[in-house]
This record gives C-alpha cells, structure tokens and sequence, in this order.
C-alpha cells in the first residue's frame, strides 16, 4: 500500500474517531440542556425573574430544577422549580450561603481529590445545598449543607 493511501487511511480514521467522541458526548449532555432549557423557560414565565445567571440540577430525594438570577427589581433571586408539580420555591440568594461557601466547607472538612458537583434543592422542604466529591480513597461522598444556616444536614460518604 503506498504512503498517501496509508495517510488518507489514518486521518480518515482519526476524523471518525474525534466525530465518534463528539456525538457521544453531545448525545449525553442533551437530556441536562434540555432540563435546563425547560427550567429556564419555566422561571421566566411563572415567576419574576427576568436574567437567568446559573442552573442547577437537584436529584437527591427528588428532582428539582434551580435557576439563579436576577428578577424584574434587579434583587438576586433562585427559583427552586418542583418539574412533577410545577410548584416554585423562590429565595433571596442573599438569605443564605453561596455555592462556594459549601464547596469550602466540604473542602476543609474532607480535604477532596475534586468536587463533581455542586446543587442547590429542597430536601425535606427545606432549601439545601448538596456537595458531590471524591474522597482522598477515590470513594464518593455526598454533604447535604443547610442554604439558610450553612449547617451539615446529612453526609453521605465512602460509597
């Protein structure tokens, strides 16, 4: 076989490769986008905000969507969005802690090789934040932290 079919050869296959990756990776975000395209929707149309600025995906006991940002005043708002009943749960960002805070917390008390995730949702009817991460043994932990109180409700950890 001579050198210029060998080259077409490789870069054919590397191109269908890196196509291959895109399409698997893409085709796995969608349903996360779709939710968050919904849940957008959803919070401009039922409540006041009018800039959305973060989404979170909640799914601990119950799925919930949050969206974060600015309402109609310019106040700093999060609708906590209940997608199987439609009932919206709105806070004040500032009536609580913020996402970093939590992140900090699970930081020093565990000390983590990564934070996966980080989502603000209602557990219990109350809203919390919850801390995905990897512990130093590669185990996954989860730490459920009051939004209101910044106080652990609930850990999950060396699964």
């Amino acid at each position: 076989m001579n050198e210029t079919i060998k080259h077409w050869l490789y870069a054919s296959a590397i191109i269908i490769l890196i196509s291959t990756l895109f399409i698997i990776y893409h085709v796995g975000q969608s349903p996360y986008h779709q939710e968050q395209k919904a849940a957008i929707a959803f919070a401009k149309k039922n409540t006041d905000l009018k800039t959305p600025e973060a989404f979170y995906l909640y799914t601990r006991n119950q799925k919930n969507w949050t969206v974060g940002g600015k309402d109609r005043k310019g106040h700093q708002i999060f609708a906590i969005i209940d997608p199987k009943t439609n009932q919206v749960t709105i806070l004040s960002q500032s009536s609580g802690i913020t996402a970093n805070k939590a992140i900090h917390k699970v930081i020093q008390k565990y000390r983590p090789k990564q934070i996966h995730n980080v989502a603000l949702g209602l557990y219990h009817k109350r809203p919390v934040w919850e801390v995905t991460f990897r512990n130093k043994n590669s185990s996954i932990g989860y730490e459920t932290i009051d939004f209101k109180t910044g106080k652990v409700i609930s850990t999950i950890n060396n699964l």
